[in-house]
């Protein structure tokens, strides 16, 4: 699902991820919000992720959210 997720980031199409079931009864701005946290707290560096208190306030759009480090040669190394 994160591959997938990160895929459709890249290539612009993130509301594809969402449940077709919900015939487009949702906030688009929040869903992308949601997606774009959820990749930054499940990427495979932990030193990337965001803490808790980051990612509530990204939630709640008191905080910029951060660009997803996309590099595929980064997937994996943690550089802390």
């Amino acid at each position: 699902m994160e591959s997938q997720a990160l895929t459709l980031q890249q290539t612009g199409d993130i509301l594809e991820i969402i449940d077709p079931m919900l015939q487009g009864d949702f906030n688009s701005e929040e869903a992308v919000r949601m997606i774009k946290v959820a990749l930054l707290c499940t990427h495979s560096s932990p030193s990337l992720r965001p803490t808790m208190s980051e990612a509530l306030q990204m939630l709640q759009g008191e905080m910029e959210i951060t660009e997803f480090v996309s590099d595929p040669g980064l997937y994996g190394h943690n550089w802390s």
